[in-house]
């Protein structure tokens, strides 16, 4: 399950406050769903988990497997907090996880690149809307690399993956021959494998799986 979680003032361990929302979120990953938080910009004493400047009015990013969309807008009960909708909040993470896939691949000579999972949720089939299955297709859109895609529960990819190119492989496969690994859904299997064998790999970790293992 996709879960959209408002807090005003979320806040990481390492922030000064209380850090309800933060062992919230951590709980529904651990039970197997996406979180994403959006929460306001607090105080200096605060930690988010968020760096950088803000970018018209925010800046986001993955936070212990969280993805975080901090808004700048300071703390006032004179103010209406909820002024960013769903769809907003969804469109931006897959824009941020190809920026992240691109950076990490320029760093590469001829990189494969290998999605980690397309259903919409972890030890399910369904890809039905998953957005797994669109990044997968923008990444082999702006030509950074081969494009590999292990999903242990289907048979076959979409059929828009397999006309764009995309090659479906075994995870031992993939462990073998994939430079960098995008991890979009934490099933089973990825969640059974060597702590030490996915560290050698160069990884963006869109689901928090990295803590799973």
């Amino acid at each position: 399950m996709k879960v959209l979680y408002f807090h005003q003032y979320f806040k990481t361990p390492r922030g000064a406050g209380g850090t309800r929302s933060y062992e919230m979120a951590q709980r529904l990953i651990l039970a197997g769903h996406e979180v994403t938080m959006v929460c306001g910009s607090g105080s200096h004493s605060s930690d988010t988990g968020v760096t950088g400047d803000f970018i018209h009015g925010r800046r986001e990013g993955l936070v212990d497997g969280i993805y975080v969309i901090e808004l700048e807008l300071p703390y006032s009960n004179h103010h209406s907090f909820l002024r960013r909708t769903a769809r907003e909040v969804n469109d931006a993470k897959p824009d941020w996880v190809v920026s992240q896939v691109t950076e990490e691949a320029a760093r590469l000579r001829e990189p494969v690149i290998a999605c980690l999972g397309l259903a919409y949720k972890p030890d399910v089939d369904d890809l039905r809307e998953s957005p797994a299955v669109r990044i997968a297709e923008t990444l082999d859109n702006v030509k950074i690399g081969q494009i590999l895609a292990v999903e242990p529960y289907c048979e076959a990819l979409p059929q828009s993956l397999e006309d764009a190119g995309v090659t479906a492989v075994t995870l031992d496969e993939t462990m073998e021959r994939a430079d960098l690994l995008v991890a979009f859904v934490p099933h089973r299997p990825f969640r059974q494998l060597n702590a030490s064998q996915v560290q050698k790999k160069m990884i963006v970790d869109a689901c928090g799986l990295l803590r799973l293992l």
